[in-house]
C-alpha cells in the first residue's frame, strides 16, 4: 500500500459490487489502486453503488466506521488497532494470503491484549494461538460492549459480484446430501416478525398450539420484541402454551461462529444483516427439523438463515397474493430472494389459497406444484355457540335492539381492505333496508379516512365505528350479515368465523375469498368492486328471514370440514414430514 497506510470508510460495509471491485482491483496489485494525485496515505473511501473513490487526506480521521488496511492482520499492531477503535471502528478489514478477512476491531483488540499480557507463560501463549480460544475471546469482548455476531468472517472470493454469491452458494448446497434431521420427535421453530394483529399471526399460534397438544417441540421466534402492537397475540399464545421470544444475536456460539457461511451475509439485504444474524445464531445453537416462515419479509430472513444455519426444511409460507399486489408492502429484493429460495432443494413453498399459489409461482417463475396448499385452520373451541341467548346477549352488549337489521365489517383499515367500497355498500342498502345499523370493527392507515367519510356523507347515525376490538365474536352473533369488500385475500378468518357462528357473509371474490365461502350456500360472492351486486346480494340476505337461517345453518358444517384446525395441522405436519422424506406425499387441500 501506497505509505502502508489505510483507507477509511465513514459508514458500515454491507454490500454493493464496488466492494467486489476493490477487493479484485487492491488484492491484484497488493496496494490501493493507484490515483490521479500520488499520496502517501491515508485515504478516505467513499462507496458508490457500482464503484468507489478513494479520496486523499492528511490525517486519520476522527469518526470511522470500517478500516481497509491491505495487508496482513499480523501487520498492524496494537497502537494501530486501539487508535481505530477510539474513532469509532467496528470492522477492520485485511488482505490475507487466501483473500480479505473482516474482523470486530473491539474483539481482535482484546484477543491482542490478552495474548500479550501471556507471553510470559508458555502454555497460556499456546493456548491463544488456537482459533477456537481466538473465536471465543473476541465473542466476550463483543458481548460485553453489547455487541453481537460472528467476530471474524473470511472472503475467499470477494470479487464475486453480489449478485451471483448466492446462486453459485446454493448450486453447491444442492449437490450435497440435505442435512439430516435431529432423530426422535419433530422440533419445529416458527419465525415471523412479531405477533401482530393479523390473521397469519393468529394462524401461527392455532397451529403451535395444536402442535404442541400433539407432543412435538414448537419454539416460536420473532424478528422483533413483543411490545405495542408487535404483542397483540403474546396472550392468545401464552394461554396456547406457545413459547414466544425474539431471537437474539447472543445464541451465537463459537463453534457457529467460525463454521456458518458467514461470508454469504455480504450479499444479503443490508437491512436484514442483523436480523439475520440472530436468527441464524438460535438455529444453529439448537438445530431444528423444520423452520416455518410467515409473511414475506421473515420469509426473507429466515430462508437466508436456514440455509445458512444447515436446516433440513425451511417452509416459506404465504398468506396472500404476491407483493406486487401491495405496492406499500412490496419491498425492492424480495423476488430476487424468492427466486434464489426456490432454488434451493431445502426450501418449500405453502401458500392458505389456491389462488395465492397461483400468484406466487407465476410472480416467481415457479411450477405452481411447487406450493402445498393449506387452508386456514379454526380453533373452533374458542368460538361460542351461536346460540339465540347468545346471539340476544350480544345485541344487548352492543346496544342493539331486536329489530334493528345488522351489517358487520372486521377487516384492517387499508386500502387492500377497500373500505370506500364497504361504505359505499352500506350506503345504498340504507335506502332499501330502513333499520340498517352498521358495526364496522378494525383500525389502520385509512382511520382517519374513513372517519371523515363517514362524518361527511351523514351515515354517523347509522355507522359505528369501534376500532380494534377483541370481542369480535359478539360482534359477528350480533349481526344478521357480515360484509368483505377487499381487493385480495388470503384465506380470510373472519369468513370462516362469520359461517362458524351462523351468520351468513356477502364477500367479494378477492383472492382466497373464492375458497373460503361457499357462494349460495353459506353466504354470497360477488366480483370485485361490483357495488350494485354486493348491495343487491346484502339487502337480499336481510330481507329474507328464511334465506338468512339457511345460509347461517349450513356455515358451521362447511367451516369444520374444510378450515377445522386439526385439518390445517394434519395438512401442515403432511408438508414438513414429506419434505423430511418422513411421507410418501403431502396431503391434497
Amino acid at each position: 500500500m501506497q505509505g502502508n497506510q489505510a483507507a477509511y470508510c465513514a459508514r458500515p460495509v454491507r454490500t454493493g459490487d464496488w466492494l467486489s471491485r476493490l477487493a479484485a482491483e487492491v488484492a491484484a496489485a497488493r496496494d490501493l489502486p493507484p490515483v490521479d494525485l500520488p499520496h502517501p496515505g491515508p485515504w478516505e473511501l467513499w462507496p458508490r453503488r457500482d464503484t468507489y473513490e478513494l479520496r486523499p487526506i492528511l490525517y486519520q480521521p476522527s469518526l470511522t466506521a470500517v478500516v481497509f488496511y491491505p495487508r496482513a492482520e499480523s501487520e498492524v499492531g496494537i497502537r494501530q488497532l486501539w487508535r481505530w477503535q477510539r474513532t469509532g471502528a467496528r470492522e477492520a478489514w485485511f488482505l490475507e494470503s487466501d483473500g480479505w478477512r473482516e474482523c470486530d476491531v473491539l474483539g481482535l483488540l482484546a484477543y491482542r491484549l490478552l495474548r500479550k499480557a501471556t507471553q510470559v507463560s508458555r502454555i497460556g501463549r499456546r493456548k491463544l494461538e488456537r482459533a477456537e480460544t481466538r473465536t471465543r475471546v473476541m465473542l466476550g469482548a463483543m458481548g460485553a460492549a453489547g455487541r453481537y455476531g460472528p467476530p471474524t468472517i473470511r472472503y475467499v472470493e470477494l470479487a464475486v459480484p453480489n449478485a451471483e454469491v448466492w446462486p453459485r452458494w446454493v448450486d453447491n448446497d444442492n449437490a450435497k446430501p440435505i442435512p439430516p434431521a435431529t432423530g426422535g420427535p419433530l422440533r419445529l421453530v416458527q419465525y415471523t416478525g412479531g405477533l401482530y394483529p393479523g390473521g397469519a399471526e393468529r394462524q401461527l399460534c392455532n397451529l403451535a398450539g395444536g402442535l404442541i397438544r400433539r407432543g412435538i417441540q414448537v419454539e416460536t421466534l420473532t424478528a422483533f420484541d413483543l411490545s405495542g402492537e408487535r404483542g397483540h397475540y403474546a396472550e392468545l399464545a401464552r394461554r396456547l402454551g406457545v413459547a414466544c421470544r425474539q431471537a437474539s444475536a447472543t445464541a451465537l456460539t463459537r463453534r457457529a461462529a467460525d463454521e456458518l457461511p458467514w461470508h454469504l451475509l455480504r450479499a444479503t439485504p443490508p437491512a436484514l444483516r442483523n436480523l439475520i444474524i440472530s436468527l441464524t445464531a438460535e438455529l444453529a445453537a439448537d438445530p431444528p427439523d423444520v423452520l416455518h416462515c410467515w409473511l414475506d419479509q421473515p420469509n426473507v430472513m429466515g430462508t437466508i438463515a436456514g440455509l445458512m444455519a444447515g436446516v433440513p426444511c425451511i417452509v416459506a409460507s404465504t398468506r396472500n397474493s404476491n407483493p406486487t399486489n401491495f405496492p406499500r408492502l412490496n419491498l425492492p429484493y424480495f423476488l430476487d430472494w424468492y427466486r434464489i429460495a426456490a432454488k434451493s432443494q431445502r426450501v418449500h413453498f405453502v401458500a392458505n389459497s389456491h389462488s395465492g399459489a397461483a400468484s406466487y409461482a407465476e410472480w416467481i417463475g415457479i411450477p405452481v406444484e411447487r406450493f402445498q396448499v393449506v387452508f386456514n385452520g379454526i380453533d373452533l373451541s374458542q368460538l361460542p355457540m351461536p346460540s339465540p341467548e347468545a346471539r340476544r346477549k350480544a345485541r344487548t352488549t352492543l346496544g342493539l335492539k331486536e329489530t334493528d337489521r345488522v351489517v358487520s365489517g372486521v377487516f384492517r383499515l387499508a386500502e387492500e381492505k377497500q373500505p370506500d367500497v364497504f361504505l359505499e355498500v352500506v350506503r345504498r342498502v340504507r335506502a332499501r333496508v330502513p333499520g340498517l345499523r352498521v358495526l364496522l370493527a378494525g383500525a389502520g392507515e385509512l382511520d382517519e379516512h374513513v372517519a371523515r367519510r363517514v362524518r361527511a356523507e351523514g351515515m354517523s347515525d347509522y355507522v359505528q365505528l369501534l376500532g380494534r376490538r377483541s370481542d369480535v365474536a359478539a360482534i359477528l352473533l350480533a349481526s344478521d350479515a357480515n360484509l368483505l369488500t377487499s381487493k385480495l385475500e388470503g384465506t380470510p378468518n373472519i369468513a370462516l368465523e362469520t359461517q362458524y357462528l351462523e351468520t351468513p357473509i356477502v364477500a367479494t371474490a378477492g383472492g382466497g375469498t373464492v375458497d373460503a365461502v361457499a357462494h349460495g350456500v353459506t353466504g354470497f360472492i360477488a366480483a370485485v368492486g361490483d357495488v350494485e351486486a354486493l348491495a343487491g346480494q346484502l339487502t337480499h340476505v336481510l330481507s329474507d328471514v328464511t334465506l338468512r337461517r339457511r345460509l347461517g345453518a349450513a356455515g358451521p358444517a362447511f367451516v369444520e370440514e374444510r378450515f377445522g384446525l386439526e385439518t390445517m395441522i394434519d395438512r401442515t405436519l403432511a408438508v414438513y414430514e414429506h419434505a423430511l422424506g418422513r411421507r410418501s406425499q403431502p396431503l391434497a387441500a
